[in-house]
């Protein structure tokens, strides 16, 4: 297998009031450093959307302690639709995003002091013998934060960014074999709760890449659970209505990923092909179903703006791709943070 992932991207996050989450998420989660932003109509997603071309914005967050960031992202032409009730763990989909942090009791402290967050919960182990904890985001989004001593850039937040994400599965076994097999990752944990199954994996091997320091090591948990495992999340709703939309993976040789899935019966439901332009940032995405139709990203990034006013873009040739970026580049990027 000639691919590479290189860790998660980001994690789409459908919202009301893009600005507003963008303020939140920069103060309490670090997510502060803006790679990109733009305004257009989302061509390629209409077979997710009804059959209709929506206009939308969307803002790439990062956070210089390292791990994937947040694709903020909201309608411009169309009132989002919200999941009536609450999500639940082992409900079909993404049901909530992990942050990487290096001191879970500290951040308990903060948390428990802010009053925007509820279903606050106390610091537990999981299946892998991680101290973590959960909380429902002002935005109605599961976060769990969860210890992980990986460090980027020494930062102020204690908390960094994207470690993995919960998938809702209906059938484990199913689900294991799809991201063993198409993306090449292992399991790493697994373990029974009750009627609940749950299951860690993580990219068997991940080459140096460009951008692979700054996203870090990534694990995602699956969970089966018989009582919602015929409850989708985004049942009768759209991607890029309100929730976690999408989970998107940093791609290296995306023709050789693509021919892997094809080689297992998998086909790419939306591929850009040539490229995509972000307006600012441009490469190829793609995006690819689980076995319960939740929607995994994947994009091979071609360039990305450095400091726009010079008109100053790094463009990501063969070479470039598999040769980690020097530090003093993201310090000049880090100059563009949001002030919160």
């Amino acid at each position: 297998m000639n691919f590479n992932i290189a860790g998660i991207q980001q994690v789409g996050i459908g919202l009301k009031d893009l600005q507003q989450a963008q303020q939140w998420y920069a103060q309490y989660l670090g997510m502060d450093l803006p790679m990109f932003e733009d305004e257009a109509e989302a061509l390629l997603m209409s077979r997710y959307t009804g059959g209709t071309i929506y206009k939308r914005k969307a803002a790439l967050m990062m956070n210089l302690r390292g791990g994937g960031g947040f694709e903020l992202w909201q309608f411009t032409n169309r009132t989002p639709a919200a999941f009536h009730g609450e999500v639940q763990e082992g409900m079909l989909g993404i049901s909530s995003l992990h942050m990487r942090c290096e001191s879970v009791s500290e951040a308990h402290a903060l948390f428990s002091k802010l009053n925007e967050v509820s279903s606050l919960s106390e610091i537990k182990q999981d299946g892998l013998g991680r101290h973590f904890f959960q909380f429902i985001d002002p935005f109605q989004n599961w976060i769990k934060v969860i210890e992980d001593d990986y460090q980027f850039i020494p930062q102020k937040s204690i908390i960094g960014g994207v470690l993995g994400v919960t998938i809702g599965v209906s059938d484990f076994k199913k689900s294991v074999d799809f991201y063993t097999q198409i993306f090449d990752f292992e399991v790493v944990g697994s373990f029974e709760k009750g009627e609940q199954s749950h299951g860690w994996l993580k990219p068997k091997k991940v080459r140096q890449t460009a951008f692979g320091a700054l996203l870090g090591p990534i694990v995602i948990e699956l969970v089966h659970s018989p009582s919602f495992s015929n409850q989708s999340i985004y049942k009768n709703r759209f991607w890029g209505d309100l929730g976690l939309i999408h989970l998107c993976l940093d791609v290296q040789h995306m023709d050789s990923l693509k021919q892997n899935a094809l080689n297992h019966g998998i086909d790419f439901k939306v591929d850009s092909e040539n490229s995509y332009d972000m307006g600012e940032a441009a490469g190829r995405f793609a995006y690819i179903e689980d076995p319960d139709g939740t929607l995994i990203e994947l994009v091979e990034t071609f360039k990305v703006p450095i400091v726009k006013k010079l008109n100053w873009y790094l463009v990501l040739n063969e070479k470039k791709k598999f040769k980690a970026l020097p530090k003093f580049i993201f310090k000049i990027l880090s100059l563009n943070r949001l002030k919160t």
